[in-house]
């Protein structure tokens, strides 16, 4: 029992309880207070831990996906029904997963476009080098071409055309042609074109079946349309677009490489072009006199500067029979190659005629003009003053064809310049005309002065002629003075005068000036001063040898001569025609033999034997009756000229087409030109020239 005294009282409170109900009844309230504790702590935990799991769960599933987006898997996606913040962090997850793989899709499909055009520039990068390794004139560009194209454009059907009709590749080779409209329309295309399948380029076509592009292929320098390329595929026709960068590329290479084929071609006809005008002025040089004749009592000068790479004016002076001398200065009415011609074979026949009629201009003009009228049919002229000097005298006899008045000068004081005019009309216009003779007598100290009218018809920068005055105020300033002094102070006028003006013309000038002393007798030459020559040696056994160049050998009426195929040879060649002509009794057709001759061996060594070499020329010369007869022989290319066009020696350098000149040149100098070829052997070039049967 359990008892307490109550406050303020007497009294005591006693309370008596059954124990084991009191201690049953407090285990019960000790297990519902556990149980009331579990709840209060377990159920929290459980809910927290339910709500945890719920918040975390997502973000758990949002990491993982993350992961897998890291690792390159973009289909991952996140799913989150919460409603709240973290439903739309998923949901903006998943988007932006969505973008990842359209983008790496995207990166993916650029890195393999990439990837196309890497290997194509490869593949381009190829093909230029092989362009840049082919021949410069294009000559194997189908080949490359064919070589190249195909791995470019794997299953494409390709056409490249050069205008107008050129193809130069088709694949597959069975592939049907492109439409000729379409080509047509492409001629006018500033630029490449795709066509989608069904579409129908212009031009009147069906409609396209695949895809299908057609690009022009233009002058890089020009911009004109010089061919075009057609692909079409129709496998994969939706890949066709991508290819029009590849087929721009493969147009413009391919107008490069048609572009340097074309400025190869320009460059190797202006090298031949070149190589033919500096053969035609050294031709044209060797007809002028090497050295002037020494002529005691008499001085003499004379120049020539050409204002193109050859010239239509000449000179000569011819120390004749008689104690006579021939003065000769002309000037063919055009310019170039033609005019070249023309002056060479002019001056071979005033050569000729003028041995002939020694003492008269003008039956040598006649017959010049006779010869000139029959045997060219191009329509030139060429004026000429030619005349005949008596040394001892001092007389001068001449005719003027229509040529430039020259002036003597008297060296007496006060006396006006004479002018030496025309006493006919020029060479080369109509037959049976005359010339009538003029007559002058040159004093001591008198000069002559013979020009062309280059001179005075030279322009300074603003126009002005130099003209007639001015020449001969700057001759008469230097009378007096010796005659290379006096051309040497008209020159210096001249070009003084001219300034940067540029030369229009072929400049030519001689000079002659009688001595004052007491005139001598001529050199005893019979003809134009020959060069000097190698020394010649005659054996017993009739053995020649010339130096330094080759050996020669007599035959009866046959000369012969070896030489090696080199320019320094020409010399000796030049020697020993000169020399055979003496021997065979055909000494006036010594210079016409020597052109042609010498044209024919620069030709074996430029082009039969590509330049000097250490191979052999053989030649003979053979007096056959009335023929003489020139035989070249040459172990390299065969080269046949019966096969080169006549050269259109009318119009000028720059409208010329290249080649055949020195073909051109023996043909008229010689009456009959043939060759034959003997099979793995030697070529042989054999000219005839007709004599007359008293020569």
């Amino acid at each position: 029992a359990s008892f307490a005294p109550v406050p303020n009282t007497s009294w005591n409170l006693i309370i008596e309880e059954d124990w084991s109900a009191v201690t049953s009844s407090g285990q019960a309230y000790r297990y519902a207070l556990f149980a009331l504790l579990a709840l209060g702590v377990i159920v929290p935990t459980i809910i927290t831990t339910i709500g945890v799991r719920r918040i975390m769960n997502p973000i758990k599933d949002l990491t993982r996906a993350v992961r897998r987006v890291a690792g390159g898997d973009f289909d991952s996606t996140v799913v989150a029904k919460t409603g709240d913040e973290m439903q739309t962090l998923a949901e903006q997850f998943n988007s932006m997963s969505g973008a990842i793989k359209s983008s790496h899709a995207s990166l993916y499909q650029k890195i393999e476009e990439v990837g196309d055009r890497t290997r194509e520039l490869e593949k381009l990068e190829k093909l230029g080098r092989a362009l840049i390794d082919a021949p410069h004139d294009a000559s194997t560009l189908p080949d490359v071409l064919g070589e190249h194209v195909p791995g470019m454009f794997p299953g494409s059907q390709i056409e490249i055309l050069i205008f107008p009709d050129d193809t130069i590749l088709r694949l597959p080779e069975a592939a049907s042609p492109v439409e000729p409209a379409v080509w047509e329309w492409l001629r006018s295309a500033p630029q490449g074109c795709y066509f989608a399948p069904g579409a129908a380029p212009p031009g009147g076509c069906g409609p396209v079946q695949g895809g299908r592009i057609l690009t022009p292929v233009l002058d890089p320098e020009t911009g004109d349309t010089v061919g075009g390329i057609s692909l079409s595929r129709l496998a994969d026709p939706d890949g066709v677009p991508s290819l029009l960068p590849a087929v721009q590329s493969l147009a413009a290479q391919i107008a490069s490489a048609l572009r340097s084929a074309r400025d190869y071609d320009r460059i190797l006809a202006h090298h031949r072009m070149t190589q033919e005008l500096a053969t035609a002025w050294r031709i044209q040089t060797s007809f002028l006199p090497e050295r002037l004749p020494e002529i005691p009592g008499w001085e003499l000068a004379a120049a020539l500067r050409p204002a193109r790479e050859t010239s239509g004016d000449f000179y000569d002076l011819a120390v004749l029979p008689g104690e006579r001398l021939g003065l000769l200065i002309a000037d063919v009415a055009d310019k170039g190659v033609g005019a070249a011609l023309y002056m060479a074979l002019s001056r071979t026949l005033i050569r000729t005629y003028a041995d002939e009629h020694q003492t008269r201009p003008d039956l040598a003009l006649e017959a010049v003009n006779r010869r000139l009228l029959r045997d060219v049919s191009y329509n030139m002229f060429v004026t000429v003053f030619y005349g005949v000097l008596d040394l001892k005298s001092g007389v001068l006899t001449y005719c003027n064809a229509g040529h430039d008045p020259p002036y003597l000068l008297s060296a007496k004081a006060g006396v006006e310049p004479q002018p030496l005019r025309r006493t006919g009309i020029v060479l080369g216009m109509f037959e049976d005309v005359t010339w009538e003779c003029g007559e002058v007598q040159l004093e001591p100290g008198d000069a002559l002065l013979l020009y062309t009218d280059g001179i005075t018809d030279s322009q300074n920068s603003h126009g002005a002629f130099y003209g007639d005055g001015a020449w001969l105020e700057a001759v008469q300033a230097n009378l007096g003075r010796s005659a290379q002094e006096i051309q040497d102070a008209l020159i210096s006028d001249v070009n003084k005068f001219v300034g940067d003006g540029s030369q229009v013309d072929d400049i030519t000038l001689m000079v002659v000036v009688r001595g004052t002393g007491t005139p001598a007798r001529p050199s005893p030459a019979t003809g134009a001063p020959k060069r000097q020559r190698g020394t010649m040696l005659v054996a017993p056994s009739g053995v020649y040898r010339r130096r330094p160049a080759g050996k020669s050998r007599v035959r009866d009426r046959s000369l012969e001569l070896e030489v090696v195929a080199r320019v320094e040879s020409l010399t000796a060649i030049d020697d020993f025609i000169s020399d055979a002509m003496v021997r065979l009794g055909a000494e006036e057709e010594s210079h016409r033999v020597q052109l042609a001759v010498n044209e024919a061996c620069t030709n074996i060594i430029q082009h039969s034997y590509s330049g000097d070499s250490e191979k052999p020329i053989r030649l003979s010369c053979s007096r056959e009756s009335d023929d003489l007869v020139v035989r070249i022989r040459d172990w390299g290319i065969s080269f046949d000229p019966d096969a080169i066009p006549v050269p259109e020696t009318g119009s000028n350098v720059q409208e010329r087409e290249p080649g055949g000149l020195g073909i051109f040149l023996m043909r008229k100098m010689m009456d009959d030109v043939r060759y034959e070829f003997h099979a793995g052997q030697y070529n042989e070039l054999t000219m005839t020239r007709h004599l007359s049967p008293d020569s």
